[in-house]
């Protein structure tokens, strides 16, 4: 059975990943978990130059996921991500793909509820991902992926053309993101934006005290 990303248990990743801290703080912390789930065992070497960041700031945020038990570090090997279900199973439900000179930021397994949510409040999702990367001029465009086409609201079909020449060979359903450049946080962002909106929307709660219905997401294939 395929594992569901709603509103609750992002929450909870979120929280637990990131506790007390900032925004900023926040992602980066997201960025450097992924990398580790995808990359790890990985020292802090190895994850700055993945996130390009100072092996200081590596260093501190090895740290932080420690004490929050997510991670396990070994003098060794490095750091590796708990065998935790939760943690596990939204890590896997985001990808991070860099294709020519874009960055596509994938959440993969989405619930109807996160998909509407999101959809029905495009624009909110822009301003969100703009102030968690800093940079409005890198986001390309935001929407879904759906058997084998692109959408994206609100955007004329003349300016897709590129798009959806970058998600060829994709296939299934999944929220996306899309960047110009290479750009680590950027998945991490789109994350941490669906987070975002949820709460706003006071979604979190709510998740909790329902039943999931599936929208008929399927691990997408490359």
């Amino acid at each position: 059975m395929t594992y569901e990303l709603n509103c609750n248990n992002i929450g909870e990743l979120i929280e637990k990943t990131c506790g007390d801290k900032g925004r900023t703080d926040c992602i980066d912390l997201i960025t450097a978990l992924y990398a580790i789930h995808s990359y790890g065992p990985i020292g802090r070497h190895g994850l700055s130059r993945e996130l390009d960041i100072s092996e200081r700031r590596a260093r501190t945020l090895l740290e932080w996921l420690k004490n929050q038990k997510l991670i396990d570090v070994h003098k060794a090997a490095g750091a590796e991500v708990k065998k935790d279900e939760l943690t596990t199973n939204l890590l896997d439900g985001m990808l991070c793909l860099y294709k020519s000179d874009y960055t596509l930021a994938l959440i993969n397994n989405a619930s109807k509820d996160v998909m509407d949510l999101i959809v029905n409040h495009i624009l909110t999702a822009r301003d969100e991902i703009v102030l968690s990367i800093g940079d409005p001029s890198i986001l390309e465009m935001i929407g879904y992926v759906h058997g084998e086409d692109l959408i994206a609201p609100g955007m004329p079909n003349h300016m897709m053309n590129t798009y959806r020449e970058l998600v060829r060979g994709i296939k299934g359903k999944a929220l996306i993101a899309i960047y110009r450049g290479r750009c680590p946080r950027c998945c991490a962002a789109l994350m941490y934006t669906i987070y975002a909106i949820c709460k706003k929307y006071n979604r979190i709660n709510d998740n909790a005290k329902r039943a999931n219905h599936s929208w008929g997401f399927s691990t997408i294939t490359l």
